[in-house]
Protein backbone atom coordinates (compact mmCIF):
# COMPACT_ATOMS: atom_id res chain seq x y z
CA UNK A 1 0.00 0.00 0.00
CA UNK A 2 1.18 3.53 -0.73
CA UNK A 3 1.47 4.41 2.96
CA UNK A 4 4.74 2.49 3.04
CA UNK A 5 6.30 4.07 -0.01
CA UNK A 6 6.94 7.68 1.05
CA UNK A 7 10.70 7.40 1.76
CA UNK A 8 11.21 5.92 -1.70
CA UNK A 9 8.83 8.04 -3.74
CA UNK A 10 9.70 11.32 -2.05
CA UNK A 11 13.25 11.21 -3.46
CA UNK A 12 12.30 10.18 -6.98
CA UNK A 13 10.02 12.87 -8.32
CA UNK A 14 12.74 13.84 -10.77
CA UNK A 15 12.03 10.59 -12.58
CA UNK A 16 8.57 11.90 -13.45
CA UNK A 17 10.07 14.14 -16.12
CA UNK A 18 10.43 11.09 -18.36
CA UNK A 19 7.58 8.96 -17.02
CA UNK A 20 4.42 8.03 -18.90
CA UNK A 21 1.22 9.83 -17.82
CA UNK A 22 -0.24 6.87 -15.91
CA UNK A 23 2.88 6.59 -13.77
CA UNK A 24 2.87 10.34 -13.14
CA UNK A 25 -0.77 10.25 -12.04
CA UNK A 26 -0.42 7.21 -9.77
CA UNK A 27 2.72 8.54 -8.10
CA UNK A 28 1.31 12.00 -7.44
CA UNK A 29 -2.12 10.83 -6.30
CA UNK A 30 -0.52 8.28 -3.97
CA UNK A 31 1.72 10.94 -2.46
CA UNK A 32 -1.14 13.42 -2.00
CA UNK A 33 -3.33 10.79 -0.34
CA UNK A 34 -0.47 9.83 1.93
CA UNK A 35 -0.14 13.49 2.91
CA UNK A 36 -3.89 13.60 3.52
CA UNK A 37 -3.69 10.62 5.87
CA UNK A 38 -0.57 11.67 7.76
CA UNK A 39 -0.58 15.47 7.66
CA UNK A 40 -4.10 16.54 6.75
CA UNK A 41 -5.86 18.17 3.78
CA UNK A 42 -3.81 21.38 3.78
CA UNK A 43 -0.60 19.44 3.14
CA UNK A 44 -2.27 17.40 0.41
CA UNK A 45 -3.63 20.52 -1.31
CA UNK A 46 -0.27 22.27 -1.09
CA UNK A 47 1.45 19.30 -2.72
CA UNK A 48 -1.18 19.10 -5.46
CA UNK A 49 -0.87 22.82 -6.27
CA UNK A 50 2.89 22.46 -6.57
CA UNK A 51 2.67 19.41 -8.83
CA UNK A 52 -0.06 20.87 -11.03
CA UNK A 53 2.07 23.95 -11.71
CA UNK A 54 5.07 21.74 -12.48
CA UNK A 55 3.15 19.39 -14.77
CA UNK A 56 1.57 22.31 -16.62
CA UNK A 57 5.07 23.55 -17.44
CA UNK A 58 5.87 20.11 -18.85
CA UNK A 59 2.73 20.01 -20.97
CA UNK A 60 1.38 16.94 -19.18
CA UNK A 61 -2.30 17.48 -19.96
CA UNK A 62 -3.97 14.36 -18.56
CA UNK A 63 -1.98 14.32 -15.29
CA UNK A 64 -2.89 17.98 -14.73
CA UNK A 65 -6.58 17.14 -15.19
CA UNK A 66 -6.33 14.17 -12.81
CA UNK A 67 -4.67 16.25 -10.11
CA UNK A 68 -7.23 19.04 -10.52
CA UNK A 69 -9.87 16.38 -9.91
CA UNK A 70 -7.98 15.24 -6.83
CA UNK A 71 -7.92 18.83 -5.58
CA UNK A 72 -11.71 18.88 -5.83
CA UNK A 73 -11.92 15.68 -3.81
CA UNK A 74 -9.61 16.90 -1.04
CA UNK A 75 -11.36 20.29 -0.85
CA UNK A 76 -14.67 18.51 -0.29
CA UNK A 77 -13.12 16.35 2.42
CA UNK A 78 -11.86 19.52 4.09
CA UNK A 79 -15.37 20.97 3.93
CA UNK A 80 -14.47 23.79 1.53
CA UNK A 81 -17.28 23.34 -0.96
CA UNK A 82 -16.94 26.80 -2.51
CA UNK A 83 -13.30 26.12 -3.24
CA UNK A 84 -14.23 22.74 -4.71
CA UNK A 85 -16.74 24.41 -7.03
CA UNK A 86 -14.10 26.91 -8.19
CA UNK A 87 -11.63 24.10 -8.82
CA UNK A 88 -14.28 22.15 -10.72
CA UNK A 89 -14.84 25.16 -12.96
CA UNK A 90 -11.10 25.38 -13.61
CA UNK A 91 -11.03 21.67 -14.44
CA UNK A 92 -13.98 21.91 -16.82
CA UNK A 93 -12.41 24.91 -18.58
CA UNK A 94 -9.14 22.98 -18.86
CA UNK A 95 -10.93 19.95 -20.33
CA UNK A 96 -12.81 22.15 -22.79
CA UNK A 97 -9.51 23.63 -24.00
CA UNK A 98 -7.56 20.38 -24.23
CA UNK A 99 -10.07 17.56 -24.71
CA UNK A 100 -9.91 15.18 -27.67
CA UNK A 101 -11.76 12.08 -28.82
CA UNK A 102 -8.48 10.26 -29.41
CA UNK A 103 -5.60 9.08 -27.29
CA UNK A 104 -5.16 9.77 -23.60
CA UNK A 105 -7.06 13.05 -23.80
CA UNK A 106 -10.27 11.13 -24.47
CA UNK A 107 -10.31 10.50 -20.72
CA UNK A 108 -10.51 14.20 -19.83
CA UNK A 109 -14.34 14.51 -19.96
CA UNK A 110 -14.64 11.50 -17.64
CA UNK A 111 -12.17 13.07 -15.20
CA UNK A 112 -14.27 16.23 -15.11
CA UNK A 113 -17.50 14.24 -14.79
CA UNK A 114 -16.15 12.35 -11.77
CA UNK A 115 -15.19 15.60 -10.05
CA UNK A 116 -18.58 17.08 -10.93
CA UNK A 117 -20.34 14.05 -9.43
CA UNK A 118 -18.43 14.46 -6.16
CA UNK A 119 -19.49 18.11 -5.94
CA UNK A 120 -23.13 17.33 -6.76
CA UNK A 121 -23.58 14.34 -4.44
CA UNK A 122 -24.63 16.46 -1.47
CA UNK A 123 -27.03 18.75 -3.35
CA UNK A 124 -28.39 17.10 -6.52
CA UNK A 125 -28.38 13.31 -6.41
CA UNK A 126 -29.94 12.88 -9.85
CA UNK A 127 -27.35 15.11 -11.50
CA UNK A 128 -24.62 13.26 -9.61
CA UNK A 129 -25.92 9.94 -10.95
CA UNK A 130 -25.92 11.34 -14.49
CA UNK A 131 -22.32 12.48 -14.11
CA UNK A 132 -21.36 9.06 -12.74
CA UNK A 133 -23.04 7.41 -15.73
CA UNK A 134 -20.78 9.44 -18.01
CA UNK A 135 -17.75 8.16 -16.10
CA UNK A 136 -19.11 4.60 -16.12
CA UNK A 137 -19.64 4.67 -19.87
CA UNK A 138 -16.04 5.78 -20.34
CA UNK A 139 -14.79 3.06 -17.99
CA UNK A 140 -16.70 0.39 -19.91
CA UNK A 141 -15.57 1.66 -23.30
CA UNK A 142 -11.89 1.78 -22.40
CA UNK A 143 -11.92 -1.14 -19.92
CA UNK A 144 -10.92 1.02 -16.95
CA UNK A 145 -11.88 -1.60 -14.38
CA UNK A 146 -10.67 0.24 -11.28
CA UNK A 147 -12.59 3.32 -12.36
CA UNK A 148 -15.71 1.19 -12.91
CA UNK A 149 -15.44 -0.07 -9.33
CA UNK A 150 -15.21 3.49 -8.03
CA UNK A 151 -18.24 4.54 -10.09
CA UNK A 152 -20.31 1.65 -8.73
CA UNK A 153 -19.25 2.47 -5.17
CA UNK A 154 -20.14 6.16 -5.46
CA UNK A 155 -23.38 5.32 -7.26
CA UNK A 156 -24.33 2.96 -4.43
CA UNK A 157 -23.97 5.82 -1.98
CA UNK A 158 -26.09 8.20 -4.05
CA UNK A 159 -28.80 5.57 -4.61
CA UNK A 160 -28.92 4.87 -0.89
CA UNK A 161 -29.42 8.58 -0.21
CA UNK A 162 -32.35 8.44 -2.67
CA UNK A 163 -33.84 5.49 -0.73
CA UNK A 164 -33.37 3.21 -3.74
CA UNK A 165 -32.02 0.45 -1.53
CA UNK A 166 -32.15 -2.47 -3.97
CA UNK A 167 -30.38 -0.57 -6.74
CA UNK A 168 -27.81 0.66 -4.23
CA UNK A 169 -27.10 -2.86 -3.04
CA UNK A 170 -26.80 -4.09 -6.62
CA UNK A 171 -24.18 -1.42 -7.41
CA UNK A 172 -22.36 -2.14 -4.18
CA UNK A 173 -22.23 -5.89 -4.82
CA UNK A 174 -20.91 -5.28 -8.31
CA UNK A 175 -18.22 -2.94 -6.96
CA UNK A 176 -17.14 -5.35 -4.24
CA UNK A 177 -17.13 -8.44 -6.44
CA UNK A 178 -15.04 -6.67 -9.07
CA UNK A 179 -12.78 -5.19 -6.39
CA UNK A 180 -12.16 -8.62 -4.91
CA UNK A 181 -11.45 -10.11 -8.32
CA UNK A 182 -9.01 -7.32 -9.19
CA UNK A 183 -7.39 -7.24 -5.75
CA UNK A 184 -8.28 -3.59 -5.12
CA UNK A 185 -7.82 -2.18 -1.63
CA UNK A 186 -7.11 1.55 -1.72
CA UNK A 187 -9.81 2.21 -4.31
CA UNK A 188 -12.40 1.39 -1.66
CA UNK A 189 -10.52 2.48 1.46
CA UNK A 190 -9.85 5.96 0.10
CA UNK A 191 -13.58 6.69 0.09
CA UNK A 192 -13.45 6.51 3.88
CA UNK A 193 -16.76 7.05 5.63
CA UNK A 194 -18.79 6.17 2.53
CA UNK A 195 -17.10 2.79 2.19
CA UNK A 196 -17.41 2.13 5.91
CA UNK A 197 -21.16 2.81 5.80
CA UNK A 198 -21.83 0.81 2.63
CA UNK A 199 -19.63 -2.16 3.50
CA UNK A 200 -21.18 -2.35 6.96
CA UNK A 201 -24.55 -2.67 5.29
CA UNK A 202 -23.30 -5.25 2.80
CA UNK A 203 -21.77 -7.32 5.60
CA UNK A 204 -25.27 -7.85 6.99
CA UNK A 205 -26.36 -9.64 3.80
CA UNK A 206 -25.54 -13.23 2.73
CA UNK A 207 -22.04 -13.34 1.22
CA UNK A 208 -19.88 -16.24 0.13
CA UNK A 209 -16.10 -16.54 0.27
CA UNK A 210 -13.88 -15.10 -1.05
CA UNK A 211 -16.12 -12.00 -1.21
CA UNK A 212 -17.02 -12.36 2.48
CA UNK A 213 -13.34 -12.45 3.45
CA UNK A 214 -12.65 -9.44 1.23
CA UNK A 215 -15.46 -7.39 2.80
CA UNK A 216 -14.34 -8.32 6.31
CA UNK A 217 -10.76 -7.34 5.42
CA UNK A 218 -11.86 -3.94 4.15
CA UNK A 219 -14.05 -3.26 7.18
CA UNK A 220 -11.20 -4.23 9.48
CA UNK A 221 -8.87 -1.80 7.72
CA UNK A 222 -11.49 0.96 7.92
CA UNK A 223 -12.42 0.48 11.56
CA UNK A 224 -9.61 -1.44 13.26
CA UNK A 225 -6.50 -0.23 15.13
CA UNK A 226 -4.65 0.46 11.87
CA UNK A 227 -7.41 2.83 10.75
CA UNK A 228 -7.12 4.76 13.99
CA UNK A 229 -3.35 4.95 13.56
CA UNK A 230 -3.75 6.32 10.03
CA UNK A 231 -6.21 8.92 11.24
CA UNK A 232 -3.89 10.04 14.02
CA UNK A 233 -2.58 13.52 13.32
CA UNK A 234 0.49 15.32 14.67
CA UNK A 235 -1.78 17.02 17.23
CA UNK A 236 -2.98 13.64 18.47
CA UNK A 237 0.57 12.36 18.77
CA UNK A 238 1.42 15.44 20.88
CA UNK A 239 -1.59 14.73 23.06
CA UNK A 240 -0.21 11.29 23.83
CA UNK A 241 2.84 12.98 25.37
CA UNK A 242 0.72 15.10 27.70
CA UNK A 243 0.11 18.22 25.62
CA UNK A 244 -3.39 19.42 24.83
CA UNK A 245 -4.71 18.23 21.44
CA UNK A 246 -5.34 21.06 19.00
CA UNK A 247 -8.72 20.99 17.28
CA UNK A 248 -9.21 22.97 14.09
CA UNK A 249 -11.94 25.65 14.02
CA UNK A 250 -14.08 23.32 11.90
CA UNK A 251 -13.63 20.46 14.38
CA UNK A 252 -14.59 22.73 17.30
CA UNK A 253 -17.65 23.86 15.36
CA UNK A 254 -18.73 20.29 14.70
CA UNK A 255 -18.07 19.29 18.29
CA UNK A 256 -20.28 22.13 19.54
CA UNK A 257 -23.11 20.87 17.33
CA UNK A 258 -22.57 17.32 18.55
CA UNK A 259 -23.06 18.71 22.06
CA UNK A 260 -26.47 19.96 20.89
CA UNK A 261 -27.41 16.35 20.05
CA UNK A 262 -27.43 17.03 16.31
CA UNK A 263 -27.16 14.07 13.95
CA UNK A 264 -24.31 13.99 11.43
CA UNK A 265 -26.79 14.68 8.63
CA UNK A 266 -28.18 17.73 10.43
CA UNK A 267 -24.67 19.02 11.14
CA UNK A 268 -23.87 18.71 7.43
CA UNK A 269 -26.99 20.69 6.56
CA UNK A 270 -26.30 23.34 9.20
CA UNK A 271 -22.70 23.91 8.09
CA UNK A 272 -23.42 23.42 4.37
CA UNK A 273 -20.86 20.64 4.04
CA UNK A 274 -21.15 17.02 2.94
CA UNK A 275 -22.11 14.21 5.28
CA UNK A 276 -18.79 12.49 4.52
CA UNK A 277 -16.94 15.65 5.57
CA UNK A 278 -18.74 15.60 8.92
CA UNK A 279 -17.84 11.95 9.45
CA UNK A 280 -14.24 12.54 8.40
CA UNK A 281 -13.93 15.40 10.90
CA UNK A 282 -15.52 13.30 13.65
CA UNK A 283 -12.96 10.54 13.05
CA UNK A 284 -10.19 13.12 13.35
CA UNK A 285 -11.73 14.48 16.56
CA UNK A 286 -11.92 11.00 18.07
CA UNK A 287 -8.31 10.30 17.10
CA UNK A 288 -7.03 13.60 18.51
CA UNK A 289 -8.92 13.21 21.78
CA UNK A 290 -8.24 9.50 22.12
CA UNK A 291 -11.95 8.65 22.42
CA UNK A 292 -14.25 6.34 20.50
CA UNK A 293 -17.72 7.91 20.62
CA UNK A 294 -19.66 11.16 20.33
CA UNK A 295 -20.52 11.07 24.02
CA UNK A 296 -16.89 10.65 25.09
CA UNK A 297 -15.81 13.49 22.81
CA UNK A 298 -18.53 15.74 24.23
CA UNK A 299 -17.56 14.92 27.82
CA UNK A 300 -13.89 15.60 27.08
CA UNK A 301 -14.73 18.93 25.45
CA UNK A 302 -16.89 20.03 28.37
CA UNK A 303 -14.27 19.01 30.91
CA UNK A 304 -11.72 21.10 29.02
CA UNK A 305 -14.17 24.03 28.65
CA UNK A 306 -14.19 23.86 24.87
CA UNK A 307 -17.99 23.84 24.93
CA UNK A 308 -20.62 24.86 27.47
Amino acid sequence: MYQRSLPTSANRFGLLHSSVPDVIVRTNVSRSRLDLLQKGPDAALSFLRQQIAHLRSLGQIRPVAQLLGEQVRVSLIKGQRNQAVELLQSLEDFVRDHGSERGGRAELPAIAALARARVLISEDSQAALQALKTVGDHAARFQRHRLAVLVDLLSAGVLQDLDRAEESLECLRRAVEAGQRLGLIRTLLDEGALSEKLLGRLAQTPLEDPVRQYVDQLIDKLTGPCAQAQATTPARRKASTGQEPQLTPREREILSLVAQAMSSKRIAHTLDITLDTVKWNLRNIYAKLGVSSRYDAMVWARNHKLID
